[in-house]
């Protein structure tokens, strides 16, 4: 896996953003994750969001094309 997300484009960050994906003010109202948890409660979250948006693929289920 590369750093590929620098390579995308200002079209293409406006198609993944057009809907929040992270929460708001996570930490306003709790203490902050450590790093563990934060994978599971946001990372992963986002992840799924994302993939059931179409914006993200999981690999080897993309087009070859």
């Amino acid at each position: 896996m590369g750093h590929w997300i620098k390579d995308l484009t200002t079209e293409q960050y406006q198609l993944i953003y057009e809907e929040p994906v992270y929460a708001k003010n996570l930490y306003l109202d709790q203490a902050p994750y450590g790093h563990d948890e934060y994978r599971r409660e946001v990372t992963d979250r986002q992840i799924e969001l994302m993939q059931k948006r179409g914006i993200w693929v999981r690999p080897g289920q993309g087009d070859a094309g």
